[in-house]
């Protein structure tokens, strides 16, 4: 029995400087439906489905051919249960699966499976950042939880926020019990799983990360 793809997604008010509308693919088994996610001018040409205000969603998705494919910019924000994979590339675009660049709180990445392969950025220049990303760009990152995913790929993994005009982060970063994958690199990512973590923040916590290979702990 198949789960329903489901999107509560609110854009960013029509007062942002917008570029175009661009595609985002869902494949919704048995059928692929397409749903329209705005390019905005400040995150120069992602392509993705910007998640914003309170209380949104996103689950049950097969995301493909798109730049970056969810960007979670609002309170009490969720993204699990999708597949991410085979993103698109526009010239010196660097990509993400699931991302948060500070603008959130209290936002949960449960139980998705993102797989980022080097085999789409040969071409063009530009490349891909991370499956999963935390980063400070709009205010310092808080209150992200990251747990029971699968990844695979990127430069790195994850990124855990301490990066960005407003790092370090505000606390409350979590990423537990996730299984890296050494599907395209031996250390899941070119340059390792893990990047722009910070060890100080209060309540931050790395715990029960394993390699997907052999289940083994990661430290």
């Amino acid at each position: 029995m198949h789960k329903v793809c489901k999107l509560l997604i609110s854009f960013l008010p029509a007062s942002v400087p917008s570029k175009i509308w661009s595609t985002c693919k869902l494949a919704v088994a048995p059928h692929t439906t397409h749903f329209p996610s705005r390019r905005i001018t400040w995150l120069l040409s992602f392509s993705q489905l910007l998640v914003s205000l309170s209380l949104r969603l996103v689950e049950y998705c097969n995301l493909y051919g798109t730049g970056s494919m969810v960007n979670l910019e609002g309170v009490n924000c969720t993204a699990r249960y999708n597949y991410c994979h085979e993103n698109g590339h526009f010239l010196d675009d660097h990509h993400s699966g699931i991302s948060t660049h500070g603008g959130g709180n209290n936002i949960l990445i449960h139980h998705n499976t993102v797989d980022l392969s080097d085999a789409h950025f040969i071409a063009g220049g530009g490349g891909i950042s991370g499956c999963i990303t935390i980063y400070s760009d709009f205010v310092s990152a808080r209150n992200v939880t990251i747990s029971e995913n699968l990844v695979a790929g990127g430069g790195y993994c994850m990124y855990g926020g301490n990066s960005g005009t407003f790092a370090p982060t505000s606390g409350g970063i979590m990423i537990q019990n996730n299984r890296i994958s050494n599907l395209h690199w031996p250390n899941g990512g070119q340059f390792g799983w893990l990047a722009s973590w910070d060890a100080a923040g209060i309540g931050n916590a790395i715990s029960g990360n394993v390699w997907d290979a052999d289940g083994a702990a990661i430290p």
